[in-house]
């Protein structure tokens, strides 16, 4: 087994973050997106998330922002160990909690730790992946310049990220002009467009990444994007319930199971390879 990877901290809680103690967030997050007939879509797009890492197998692999685990269990499942970082020490003891009952806890380390001032070695992690994180921190530049300083060259570095030029969006924009809905308050950035959204532990930032920037932006940073796949085409299926939550759910299987164009997908996965 590789060795683990150097210890974190965190420093001084910024504006946001308190609401990711919450795991009421988390749970509903897990009835949002982890639905039965959505896991075997996760299950795949793990699998080729692993495989475009081109990590060998026992090595460390570090999931920056890892929640609650449900993607650190599948990456220890497929023969790596992983440091399992994030900033909530509530949300990592579910994930500890989540690793034990799936029978993989002796193949993952919890780290406590902020994307935006990690305390890594230069050039420490062979490969890095961060599912559905990034998207949260408002200033994402920090956290993407953080994760390319740590990795080594020719690592790794994968990104699940949601993408502005889904047709989700343009579906809800539609629907509440339709409804006569006050649009929801947003920011129309460099790196997409983005919004605060009220939970009942603090605010949520979301981005909708404009991805042709973020690829932009890492490139400038000695990046190279070697893969991009689609997630799930929709996120829609969340609002519905029934035989239509259902179809939806198959449908983002099918969608995904025949590599079908990433361009107007709800998420995106990205991996870049850093310069030699």
């Amino acid at each position: 087994m590789s060795q683990p990877l150097p210890a974190t901290n965190t420093g001084p809680r910024q504006p946001g973050q308190a609401v990711f103690d919450d795991l009421e967030l988390f749970q509903t997050w897990d009835r949002d997106y982890y639905h039965p007939l959505a896991r075997p879509l996760y299950d795949r797009l793990v699998q080729r998330m692993v495989w475009y890492l081109a990590c060998p197998p026992g090595q460390t692999i570090l999931d920056a922002g890892c929640g609650p685990g449900e993607h650190s269990i599948r990456v220890a499942r497929e023969g790596y160990h992983v440091q399992a970082l994030d900033i909530s020490a509530t949300v990592l003891e579910e994930a500890r909690r989540r690793a034990q009952a799936a029978g993989v806890e002796d193949r993952i380390t919890f780290l406590q730790g902020d994307l935006t001032r990690l305390n890594l070695s230069n050039e420490s992690c062979q490969a890095i992946f961060s599912w559905g994180v990034i998207i949260h921190i408002r200033p994402i530049e920090k956290a993407l310049d953080e994760l390319v300083r740590v990795l080594r060259p020719k690592g790794r570095l994968a990104l699940y990220v949601t993408n502005k030029a889904a047709l989700d969006h343009w579906i809800l924009r539609a629907g509440r002009r339709i409804l006569g809905k006050t649009p929801v308050p947003s920011y129309l950035l460099p790196m997409g467009r983005g919004c605060w959204h009220e939970t009942g532990a603090d605010r949520l930032w979301v981005w909708h990444i404009h991805i042709p920037a973020l690829i932009e932006y890492l490139e400038g940073r000695n990046m190279t994007l070697v893969a991009r796949t689609g997630g799930q085409f929709t996120e829609l299926q969340r609002r519905v319930n029934g035989a239509l939550r259902s179809a939806m759910l198959w449908g983002n299987r099918a969608y995904n199971r025949l590599h079908l164009p990433a361009r107007f997908c709800a998420d995106n996965l990205l991996v870049f390879e850093k310069h030699a």
